[in-house]
């Protein structure tokens, strides 16, 4: 049976037919009983028009699989609209934001099909394209000061010499909102320089990394809920190792902003910082929501929950996705990240990594990640990552024109640094000159 296909025979009569087939959220329900119950309580359809609600199968236009975008290609929408048109925006939190309508959802797809990033930039930028070889595992060491990773597959440019801070970040500085080092009592990059790093054998973390599965035949599969796109975030805490682990998972529909996936994850390792003030959860947050059954257990339960909607062929989006991709122990080569694109939009050789409240402000003028100690809100990341990928597609010109004045910004603060440095070494230098001759 074809993807979009009903499973019974329907009349011609819309209000007759058997089984009844969701085109917004492309899901298909037994009776129509359940498509209402599906009507009322999904809040994409309170955000859209009656006639974008539901299709009936007989309606439905077959779809066939498309090996050469190794993706399901979406149905041709059945009312065409003015592409000119406002295509409306929903309420979360204190911003609003875009619906994909639908006749916008080919266009939509294919544009963030082609912003995938190819699997070199992926491994440039701190992405796992392979897994762990026995020969690689020989080579994985990490420094137990700095945390400094050395891999074969993870190439990153680091000095020889281990920076680090034998003390934690946990000083408050009067009269400011950042944090100091209990060793030193400064904000400075380190206070410790080693002439080599300290190497600890790998742990077996290493084996644990796996493809996301291939695609399957939704015709085999009842619960089959795979989507063509979406967007991924999680909440980390910290553990002993140096390595987070997720607490909190959150996943949405790219397309249609429905939300996936919501909930809290008990770690599996002991916690050695909650990191509420970022994650939003808190032990008494983890234990509550373990008392009423509403937690994963694990990260393998997440990763099993995030590969229900996902698989080879799905389209990834995230905002520095990497690190949540390291914490579920998934290797994905479909990847749209958010700090990419800005960062490729600034310069290729650009090294800035651009954070989501930024792009956030600078882009599209909203402001998020703005709760105070009560940390970020999972859902309104992946909301707000969505958002600043949609701009990105829809104003490529806009985006260029941003990269260009970032690009300018950060030569004039080189060229300010460089006459800084000229200044203090001249400073020296005649501090020196006066000492002689006194």
């Amino acid at each position: 049976m074809e993807r979009g296909q009903a499973s019974t025979t329907a009349t011609t009569e819309p209000k007759a037919y058997k089984s009844s087939y969701c085109d917004v959220c492309d899901r298909q329900f037994k009776d129509e009983r359940a498509l209402q119950m599906h009507l009322r309580a999904a809040a994409v359809h309170r955000r859209l028009k009656g006639n974008q609600r539901a299709v009936p199968p007989t309606q439905q236009t077959n779809k066939k699989r498309d090996n050469t975008t190794s993706s399901w290609v979406p149905r041709e929408p059945l009312v065409q609209a003015d592409p000119d048109a406002n295509i409306g925006t929903f309420q979360y939190g204190n911003n609003e934001w875009s619906v994909i309508s639908a006749t916008e959802t080919t266009e939509a797809l294919e544009v963030l099909s082609k912003s995938c990033h190819d699997i070199l930039d992926l491994s440039r930028h701190h992405y796992l394209i392979r897994p762990y070889a026995d020969e690689d595992i020989a080579l994985l060491r990490k420094c137990k000061n700095c945390g400094f990773l050395e891999t074969a597959i993870r190439r990153r440019e680091f000095p020889s010499c281990c920076y680090y801070h034998p003390g934690k970040k946990n000083v408050k500085i009067p009269g400011s909102k950042h944090m100091a080092y209990s060793c030193c009592g400064k904000t400075i990059p380190s206070c410790i320089v080693l002439p080599k790093h300290e190497y600890i054998a790998p742990t077996a973390r290493c084996k644990e990394y796996a493809y996301t599965p291939d695609a399957v035949d939704p015709s085999k599969h009842v619960d089959w809920r795979r989507r063509d796109a979406v967007v991924l975030d999680c909440e980390m805490a910290g553990v002993q190792g140096g390595r987070g682990e997720v607490v909190r998972l959150c996943m949405i529909d790219f397309l249609t902003g429905d939300t996936l996936v919501d909930t809290l994850v008990k770690p599996t390792g002991m916690i050695i910082s909650w990191r509420t003030r970022y994650s939003g959860v808190s032990r008494q947050k983890m234990s509550a929501a373990e008392s009423r059954g509403q937690v994963l257990d694990g990260w393998k339960a997440a990763r099993a929950e995030v590969w229900k909607y996902v698989d080879g062929n799905t389209i990834l989006v995230g905002q520095a996705l990497h690190n949540d991709l390291d914490a579920l122990r998934i290797i994905h080569w479909r990847v749209v990240d958010s700090a990419m694109l800005a960062q490729q939009a600034v310069s290729p050789t650009s090294t800035r990594q651009w954070g989501l409240k930024n792009l956030c402000r600078e882009l599209l003028g909203k402001y998020v990640q703005n709760h105070g100690k009560d940390g970020h809100d999972c859902l309104e990341d992946v909301l707000a990552t969505r958002e600043v990928v949609l701009w990105c597609n829809r104003n490529p010109q806009k985006l260029q024109e941003w990269g260009k004045t970032k690009r300018v910004e950060e030569e004039k603060q080189k060229e300010a640094k460089k006459l800084r440095d000229r200044l203090k070494a001249l400073n020296v230098k005649d501090a020196e000159t006066s000492d002689s001759y006194g």
